[in-house]
């Protein structure tokens, strides 16, 4: 829950903050409003299932799905916004995503070796 709770209390009062100094040319609709409020309780409630699967599964079996969010960020920003990575962002998402495949084979197959005898203490 600190994880959670922490990191929100503190964007929301130094966002709070900041406010004063941004240009602000009227009130939005209400239709953003209710999206802003959406988009709170829908990342809200990620991050805590997302906590809870840590607690529950190691993190080498949790790991490889959090690189799903790159492939999901992509097609919002793409479907939303009509915008898609260029050839850097593209190259530093396969960067990222491969480096953890790689690290969750090696985690893997370090973990399916013999226990060595512990070293005799004299």
């Amino acid at each position: 829950m600190v994880l959670l709770m922490y990191p929100s209390i503190i964007g929301t009062v130094l966002f709070s903050l900041a406010v004063p100094f941004v240009p602000f040319e009227g009130w939005s609709p209400s239709s953003d409003l209710a999206a802003f409020v959406g988009i709170g309780i829908v990342g809200s409630l990620g991050h805590l299932l997302f906590i809870r699967a840590f607690q529950s599964a190691p993190v080498s079996a949790i790991a490889p799905f959090t690189y799903v969010q790159l492939v999901w960020s992509t097609l919002a920003g793409w479907l939303v916004f009509g915008t898609f990575p260029d050839a850097w962002a593209l190259t530093g998402i396969v960067v990222i995503a491969s480096s953890g495949v790689v690290l969750t084979w090696y985690e893997r197959w370090r973990a399916s070796l013999p226990q060595s005898e512990p070293a005799a203490v004299d």
